[in-house]
């Protein structure tokens, strides 16, 4: 299919994170978009301001006529009514990361990929190159909070794509550049085993293109087959390497003073320095990446310095959402054992003598079954922890899948597993206390609740 020939387009969950991005490619170029999502929210809403139409029932006559393209999440369950109806058509239909591959093709592509910092990763390279010069197309995994958005389309001819290792998606993708920032085994009922995970990012690999470059954090490409640096090298793809001091890109200093954040590093043989709001080791790792790439690219580093200075973050990455005095309320959209730890780490960094109180909604049964351990160990390192139950999204239950699995294995007294309507009941605020919302599904319809009993508290 020529994506030139595309004039109707329809997205089956089109409120996406992911899926939104494309619809909003497609919008720019002038395509009627409409779509289908089971819950009207404020980035559908956007959708709908833009000019695209969004129904929120299941209703196969709100489909219109004359589709030329069927695009859909593999979130849609296919017993979903509309999927069943459009599969019966002569509608072509592709996964989203089917259409993102068939976009990149005609563009210089950089591919991020990684089982955590994705999103971090290509939003603050996206920031740097945008505001460098260099107008990049970008999708983007989360909403870029300067921007308002997780999409913004350019001319320069390069595009960045968040990689998803979810349903074997960023195999769609062919790069000039690609980054792998971690490789901790997840989505294990789509790969099986760690070792299925691993052979898939390795296949990523070597998709780069002839003459490309590989920035991979140290030590992952140990885990790769023998026959590994061989293909590389007969692709003569450059290999740079981060997270250790023999590397070629190493943060030397990361300092907070609340939410203000001085960063060194040592970046492609260049020292460099910067202050910005955007807390944690793990983004000033994450910068240092994207710092390196928009090098790559041609940006100046004057223009670099310039740029990530006004970076304000993604929405849900320890987001700031009410302070009252100290008493503060922080989103993040952490939903795997290494990200809890990383982003309480993180907070702990910047309020060492407060009191970090923990609300975790795990996200899909699968990903608790198998990191309930992991997620009891992380959650430890709280003062006190409520754990909701488990976010379904795409899945149906797994018998004896719970969130109280989590709290059995805790070694935090103050922890309890607590529906969703006993959590006002439950939640203490004390004074001076951090309150930190944290996973993938809906923790925001709690915020305001959490806000007034701030409020209450002072």
């Amino acid at each position: 299919m020529q994506l030139s020939d595309i004039k109707r387009a329809y997205f089956l969950g089109i409120g996406g994170i992911g899926m939104s991005a494309i619809a909003r490619y497609f919008n720019d170029k002038s395509v009627q978009v409409f779509g289908y999502d089971r819950d009207c929210t404020p980035l559908t809403k956007t959708l709908e301001a833009e000019g695209m139409e969004v129904h929120y029932e299941i209703n196969v006559d709100a489909i219109p006529d004359n589709i030329d393209i069927i695009v859909y999440t593999p979130a849609i369950p296919q017993d979903h009514a509309e999927y069943v109806y459009l599969d019966m058509s002569d509608i072509p239909m592709y996964k989203r990361s089917e259409v993102l591959g068939l976009i990149s093709h005609d563009y210089r592509t950089i591919a991020v990929a990684g089982t955590h910092g994705k999103t971090s990763t290509s939003t603050i390279l996206a920031h740097l190159l945008v505001n460098s010069g260099v107008e990049s197309i970008n999708f983007l995994g989360g909403i870029h909070r300067g921007w308002q958005s997780n999409y913004t389309y350019g001319e320069s001819g390069w595009l960045v794509a968040e990689a998803d290792e979810y349903d074997r998606s960023f195999l769609r993708l062919f790069p000039e550049i690609a980054v792998i920032l971690s490789m901790d085994a997840d989505h294990l009922d789509i790969y099986g085993t760690p070792q299925g995970m691993i052979d898939a990012y390795e296949q990523f690999t070597r998709q780069i293109q002839e003459g490309g470059t590989l920035i991979i954090k140290y030590g992952i490409e140990e885990l790769f087959s023998d026959s590994w640096p061989n293909a590389m090298q007969e692709s003569n793809i450059r290999i740079l390497r981060f997270g250790d001091v023999d590397g070629d890109i190493w943060v030397t200093e990361n300092t907070s003073r609340g939410f203000a954040t001085s960063v060194s590093a040592d970046i492609l043989s260049s020292h460099v320095t910067w202050q910005w709001n955007v807390p944690g080791y793990y983004n000033a790792s994450n910068a240092s990446i994207a710092w390196s790439i928009a090098k790559l690219v041609g940006c100046a580093e004057w223009e670099l310095q310039k740029s990530i200075q006004s970076y304000e973050g993604v929405k849900r990455r320890i987001e700031h959402i009410y302070q009252d005095g100290e008493t503060m309320l922080i989103d993040d959209y952490a939903h795997h054992p290494e990200e809890l730890r990383s982003v309480i780490s993180a907070v702990r960094q910047i309020f060492p003598s407060r009191q970090l109180v923990g609300i975790f909604q795990p996200h899909l049964y699968s990903r608790t079954k198998d990191h309930f351990e992991g997620f009891a160990e992380a959650l430890s390192m709280l003062d006190r922890a409520y754990v909701l139950p488990i976010y379904p999204a795409r899945e149906l239950p797994i018998e004896g899948i719970t969130s109280e699995m989590i709290v059995e294995q805790m070694t935090l007294d103050d922890a309890e597993a607590v529906r969703h309507n006993d959590l006002k009941e439950k939640l203490r605020i004390d004074n001076s206390q951090i309150t930190i919302t944290l996973g993938a599904g809906n923790l925001e319809k709690h915020h305001q609740m959490i806000i007034d009993k701030i409020k209450e508290q002072s």
